[in-house]
């Protein structure tokens, strides 16, 4: 192993039917938590530092057929909202679990749905602030005209309801729809919302009208701004709040006519307090980059990046921001099919191809100028199985960006990372060989646990696996 000063792996167990679902959790005084769950059923598991498992329990509720929404760990508790059907009705709760699962307290009943459990559990969302000190549960309300409203509930560390609100973007002749939702470290709301025309077949990119609504629980203030951003977007905006300037920082891929590809990078800073736009900057792919994507001079007929999007924006102290954009692209192929029994027409069946290709780091001075772009290698391609083990996990360290990835979308793959330094220089370095310890990672699912451990969690032949790299 390079680079990483430790390596763990958790045994293998085998996921059943009843909680066919996993998700890693995070950390805390229990160790590293990983919630297993199905409809029914949900079972946490706490491992210790070198991946031994602690306990393993079920989670019961004394409502008949609860099925668990969200879990939030804190450093002594758990905090799960669940849905329970009553009737014709379908009720929200909160109960906190203290490290041995058991209730403390009781449920807090804090929402009743008309509807059914099923028609009602993924309307609903749970984020989280930065520090992890709030959190925020919302569910968009739509109608003929696109969002109607969002329902709103603000938590503190201690599970307390801050506030309760519903959040009306007002009436439009357009469509109205929510692009992201977000809580600050003070328990404030925003929610960014965008107004369009259905586009036609050939249109790439669409000049949307973007809205910020904001709301202050302090003095109960709602807002709605206006965000100026008149050029063509391709494949969407990225947005993220500015929690240590009190800003909110967005970044997209802009076309220069709505028929085409990428050709450079939008970038917007908003002051949260004054509201006013404080940075906007258009910067143009530069001709080296283009090369290096696309293996041609961008003086030659150059459409732009069409596979590219924006997966992340993440602000800086000194008030700028990295974006990192990566390339997806799908395509199908038909298949002749081998078959058992003699036939005078041969059989076909459709297949999904997907591709995550390069991705590409932009580094953004605080005035909105690109002061680096590197691109990252890779090229992962799988079948019908929605690019599940492709992608990468990324890894925030004090002074370096690690992305970790399957170097192919096979058993014997080698699992590598790029290491991606502050003045934009890169290292590849190959951690080790998936078919050593048999298994196969799910870099889209990983967590950063702690400023220097990464959990990615390995999923092959029905067994989950952890592993765990320390820096």
């Amino acid at each position: 192993m390079t680079q990483a000063q430790e390596f763990h792996l958790s045994t293998p167990g085998k996921m059943t039917s009843k909680t066919p679902h996993f998700q890693v959790l995070g950390k805390n005084q229990s160790g590293i938590l990983v919630h297993k769950y199905g409809k029914k059923n949900s079972i946490i598991e706490a491992y210790n530092s070198d991946l031994k498992l602690r306990w393993k329990k079920e989670m019961s509720f004394k409502e008949p057929g609860a099925q668990v929404k969200a879990v939030i760990p804190s450093l002594t508790r758990l905090h799960v909202f669940y849905f329970a059907q009553y009737k014709g009705y379908t009720k929200l709760h909160l109960q906190s679990l203290d490290d041995k699962l058991k209730p403390v307290g009781r449920a807090i009943h804090i929402d009743s749905i008309p509807g059914y459990k099923d028609q009602v559990f993924n309307k609903f969302r749970v984020i989280n602030s930065l520090d992890k000190t709030k959190t925020m549960v919302y569910q968009p309300a739509y109608g003929d005209k696109g969002l109607e409203y969002v329902k709103v509930m603000c938590f503190n560390q201690s599970m307390k309801l801050l506030y309760r609100r519903r959040i009306e973007p007002g009436y439009s002749e357009k469509e109205t729809k929510l692009r992201k939702t977000m809580v600050d470290n003070d328990g404030n709301g925003y929610w960014v919302i965008y107004e369009t025309i259905k586009p036609n077949r050939r249109q790439t990119a669409i000049q949307n009208e973007f809205y910020l609504l904001k709301y202050m629980h302090e003095t109960r203030q709602f807002d709605k701004i206006a965000l100026n951003i008149d050029i063509p977007l391709v494949n969407g905006l990225k947005v993220d709040l500015d929690n240590a300037n009190n800003r909110m920082v967005m970044t997209g891929l802009y076309a220069l006519n709505e028929d085409e590809g990428a050709k450079g990078v939008f970038y917007q800073v908003i002051d949260l307090e004054t509201q006013e736009a404080i940075t906007t900057s258009l910067t143009p792919l530069d001709h080296e980059m283009i090369r290096g994507i696309t293996g041609k001079d961008s003086s030659s007929n150059f459409d732009g990046l069409f596979s590219f999007s924006l997966s992340r924006v993440i602000p800086r102290f000194d008030g700028g921001a990295i974006a990192i954009a990566e390339s997806r692209f799908d395509n199908s192929e038909s298949v002749q099919m081998t078959s058992i029994v003699a036939s005078t027409t041969p059989s076909f069946r459709t297949v999904n191809i997907i591709y995550f290709n390069d991705v590409v780091v932009f580094s953004i001075d605080p005035q909105g100028q690109i002061e680096w772009s590197s691109i990252l290698r890779k090229k992962q391609v799988s079948e019908d199985d929605d690019g599940f083990y492709s992608s990468y996990a990324l890894v925030m360290d004090k002074d370096k960006l690690r992305f970790v990835y399957n170097e192919e979308v096979f058993p014997k793959t080698n699992i590598n990372e790029y290491a991606l330094a502050s003045n934009g220089e890169q290292r590849r370095n190959t951690i080790f060989n998936a078919a050593d310890f048999n298994i196969m990672l799910v870099p889209q699912l990983a967590k950063q646990v702690t400023s220097n451990e990464l959990v990615i969690p390995s999923y092959r032949r029905n067994y989950l696996r952890l592993v765990k790299i320390n820096y």
